[in-house]
């Protein structure tokens, strides 16, 4: 058996009274469903309209009983790169590369953490989500 793949494509369509169901951007994506039952998403989201003018990249993987495994994310906006994120989850925990345009110090502050406490938010959460199931 090989694996099956799904592709598609989402409109994205506005509510504002005065452009109601205008299409405002779109999702491009395909699914594939590996041998191993585990599952990888990727997709390209774009939303067209006026400022702000998204694009994001994403790639996300879960395993076969669900749980994320790894996965990146790319986000510009106006044509301005705001930020991309790299993460991967073992048994063990989780790791987070990540390239944010100021972000992490301003939600860092905004939290009460610190720059490096923010920065292992998601090993934190690992372990917790570990000891909770």
């Amino acid at each position: 058996m090989e694996h099956e793949t799904v592709r598609g494509r989402l409109l994205y369509t506005s509510k504002k009274p005065e452009i109601m169901d205008k299409v405002r951007g779109g999702e491009t994506f395909v699914i594939t469903k590996h041998i191993d039952e585990s599952r990888t998403l990727r997709a390209h989201c774009a939303i067209d309209e006026n400022s702000p003018r998204v694009l994001r990249d994403s790639i996300t993987s879960v395993d076969a009983n669900w749980h994320p495994t790894d996965g990146f994310v790319r986000l510009t906006v106006d044509e301005k790169f705001i930020g991309s994120s790299w993460y991967r989850f073992t048994p063990n925990g989780a790791a987070l590369q990540d390239q944010l345009a100021g972000l992490p110090a301003q939600i860092a502050c905004a939290a009460g953490l610190t720059l490096d406490e923010f920065r292992h938010l998601h090993d934190l959460l690992g372990r917790f989500r570990a000891n909770v199931t």
